[in-house]
């Protein structure tokens, strides 16, 4: 019999979408009582990738990744972004406003980069709950390798260099775990 070995763990992030006016700090303290401390944070970034949102949150976006310095289960994936999702109705009824802010979870590992969605597409997998996974990008000789269906949005230079960062505190984090 074959045996199965589990998992081994990764660091989550979340891609905070925002409107101009909606302080993204807002997001951080629920994100941290959700995944742990935040760890790496980028700069907040012009959204121009595409007009997607617009209709839902309005025009001028902006984007900001946080993650996060625990190591999970990549299995808790699917928990986490229908508990992104409450969050960001909470935030919204806070505010008294439509969706001010739109929070994505992801992990990445050694390997490659995972992003939660509630759409279904062809290149994505269900979890469960109505949730999916999407591999963004694989990982190989120290560069974010792109795939046929890698949002321009994560193609950016800035983006990568985000989760190349990522990658590198990943790589920290499972040699402190395994030493401490």
């Amino acid at each position: 019999m074959a045996q199965v070995k589990p998992y081994e763990r990764v660091v989550y992030f979340c891609a905070i979408l925002a409107r101009p006016d909606f302080p993204i700090e807002l997001t951080e303290a629920p994100l941290e009582e959700l995944f742990g401390e935040i760890d790496l944070r980028s700069e907040t970034w012009p959204f121009t990738s595409t007009d997607y949102y617009d209709s839902q949150m309005g025009d001028g976006l902006v984007r900001r990744f946080v993650s996060f310095r625990r190591l999970a289960d990549p299995q808790e994936l699917a928990g986490a972004k229908s508990a992104t999702n409450e969050l960001e109705e909470k935030l919204a009824g806070e505010r008294g406003e439509a969706r001010p802010v739109n929070i994505d979870p992801g992990y990445l590992s050694a390997a490659q980069m995972v992003l939660a969605s509630a759409k279904p597409f062809a290149h994505r997998v269900p979890l469960s709950g109505g949730i999916h996974a999407q591999l963004e990008y694989l990982f190989r000789h120290g560069e974010a390798c792109f795939l046929e269906w890698t949002f321009p949005e994560y193609r950016r230079s800035e983006v990568v260099g985000f989760f190349l960062k990522l990658r590198e505190r990943y790589r920290e984090l499972l040699k402190a775990a395994a030493t401490g």
